[in-house]
């Protein structure tokens, strides 16, 4: 995008983000590891407080990020707009510098997470995020298919999205028409009254934090009348990054509720015979499908064998791989041999067997990491691993109060996992389950998150689980044995080294920050879907070319004042 060659010639352990965008995509493909710096307004992310926040007055702080020492530094194309000094001044320090293109579309999003993954040396995961975006958008169309597409605005401190913005697409994958678009808008721009007025949007779409003007322009608008004004987790809606799907499933979920449950449960409302909501006449995009694996920096994951149904083994080392057949429906069997001491054998399970899974059941196993005991050697062994979803258990102790080291109601009991495998204990080190849900098994629980509990030596141990966003927890796992998916508040979905955790108001969503942002003094809300406890401390669209314009009830003088300081803040905070 500058002109400047960027080689690469070993994947980097060291990354500075300058955006929260490029943050939470390090995060979704499983290299938060690598990320040694952020932006402040990334500090929503589970871990992101231990890392060097590089953030400093109308942009970032050259000092703080040649002193993270990066041997990669990713940065936002508004950032690289509004302060093209101070990266100059980082690449002149010897750094590389990537500096990313303007969001434009959801397609833009899921080729800058591949993108990412090459930049970073995951290749395989990037490309895996990537296509969870694409069939969820997918899907989202089919669902939507022959549904009404109403007039909506996003509205964000008298700025709006037009045409080429991927928050502009985000409405219409939703099945709203982008007022805006309509009215000959481009990029991210000032709107004023009136036109909001002339095109009278059935629905508003403004971020947490954000609310709308009270004055008799708005309470004219269909939207405002109806009580139409949808709020979104501005982590989601303002980043270009993979967990923006939450903002098109949020937008969805209000406009079209019965699309959004067709799209959740694969069951058309209106067909009586549809059944468990079989996903045969879906396009399926599954080959790649999957989270990250989370892998060492600096490995590169071995690909593995592959078998009709796409379920996807690689390894961090030279064992040998196959997947083999078991007996049932939902079991999974693995065959290694010749693993290595340290050696991380990945299972990424079919998309497609997920998917449905997910919405039998409501939660389906997404990915296992198997790490073998340093020092162990299983060479001329085949270690059989089974992988099983169950609703139900062999185990004689149900999950209880009694049989748990943490409290638990057995009600909330989800289902079982059973991970079996044919080597000791004590030739594994741990691992780690991630685990896809649907937001539907929350409804009768009075929950917002899952935790997972391990049975061993006849006691449940709840694991540390972490939200992962897009509807997936993980959790580390010391041992394989039998674990319990239960349902359970979003604090307990925070890993355990998080002695403070932020409380979240919908399941899957990764907490966000409580504090407002420096320099900034926008009116707090109290959204429906916005994390309890939110704040102003979001982001803005990333668009360099803003500019100011009159508004209503301020003299010239005033208003262009106002419109400065606007679109400096904007600048700051956009991705």
């Amino acid at each position: 995008m500058t002109g400047h060659s960027v080689t690469i010639d070993e994947p980097p352990t060291r990354v500075v983000t300058l955006s929260p965008s490029a943050a939470q995509t390090m995060w979704e493909i499983g290299a938060a590891d690598r990320v040694v710096g952020v932006s402040r307004y990334a500090t929503y992310l589970d871990g992101a407080e231990d890392k060097v926040n590089v953030s400093g007055a109308a942009g970032p702080n050259v000092e703080k990020v040649v002193g993270a020492e990066p041997d990669l530094v990713l940065v936002p194309n508004s950032t690289h707009s509004y302060a093209p000094e101070r990266i100059q001044q980082i690449r002149d320090a010897g750094i590389p510098v990537f500096v990313f293109g303007t969001g434009t579309s959801l397609e833009f999003v899921a080729d800058k997470t591949e993108l990412t993954g090459r930049l970073v040396g995951e290749c395989d995961a990037g490309r895996a995020r990537a296509n969870v975006m694409r069939d969820s958008i997918d899907e989202i169309e089919a669902a939507l298919d022959g549904e009404p597409t109403p007039v909506g605005l996003n509205y964000f401190y008298r700025f709006t999205s037009g045409e080429n913005t991927f928050i502009g697409n985000v409405m219409e994958a939703a099945g709203l028409e982008n007022g805006a678009a309509n009215q000959g808008i481009t990029g991210f721009r000032p709107i004023n009254e009136e036109t909001v007025v002339a095109m009278d949007p059935a629905w508003i779409v403004i971020p947490s934090g954000a609310s709308v003007p009270d004055s008799a322009g708005f309470r004219s608008t269909t939207a405002v009348r109806k009580d139409q004004v949808v709020t979104v987790d501005a982590n989601y809606l303002q980043q270009p990054a993979p967990r923006v799907i939450r903002a098109v499933e949020a937008i969805m979920e209000r406009v079209h509720p019965d699309a959004y449950r067709e799209y959740e449960t694969g069951a058309d409302p209106d067909d009586s015979d549809s059944g468990s909501g079989s996903d045969d006449d879906r396009d399926s995009r599954s080959d790649d499908r999957g989270s990250a694996s989370s892998q060492a920096a600096g490995t590169t994951p071995t690909a593995g064998a592959d078998r009709a149904n796409r379920t996807r083994i690689r390894t961090t080392g030279n064992a040998t791989l196959a997947l083999s057949e078991p007996e049932g429906d939902d079991a999974i069997g693995v065959e290694i041999g010749n693993a290595s001491a340290g050696e991380t054998v990945t299972v990424d399970v079919a998309g497609d067997a997920v998917r449905n899974r997910t919405r039998t059941s409501g939660w389906a196993i997404e990915r296992l990491n198997v790490t073998f005991s340093t020092g162990t050697d299983t060479t001329g062994t085949d270690t059989i691993i089974r992988i099983d979803s169950t609703n139900t258990t062999g185990v004689r102790t149900p999950v209880t109060n009694g049989s748990s080291t943490d409290p638990v109601d057995n009600a909330s009991v989800i289902g079982y996992l059973n991970v079996s495998h044919t080597v000791g204990d004590g030739r594994i080190s741990g691992g780690e389950i991630v685990v896809r849900t649907n937001r539907s098994i929350f409804e009768d629980r009075r929950s917002d998150g899952i935790a997972l509990y391990r049975y061993h030596d006849e006691t449940w141990t709840r694991l540390n689980t972490t939200a992962l966003g897009d509807g997936r927890f993980t959790a580390r796992t010391p041992g394989f044995s039998t674990f319990a998916v239960v349902a359970a508040d979003a604090n307990a979905s925070r890993t355990a080294a998080t002695t403070t955790p932020t409380p979240t108001g919908s399941p899957a969503v990764t907490p966000a920050p409580t504090t407002a942002p420096e320099a900034t003094s926008t009116p707090t809300a109290s959204p429906a879907r916005t994390p309890a406890g939110t704040t102003a401390q979001r982001r803005a669209t990333p668009r360099e070319e803003t500019t100011g314009a009159e508004g209503p009830g301020f003299g010239l003088g005033v208003a262009v004042l106002i419109l400065a300081l606007l679109t400096a803040l904007i600048a700051r905070r956009s991705d």
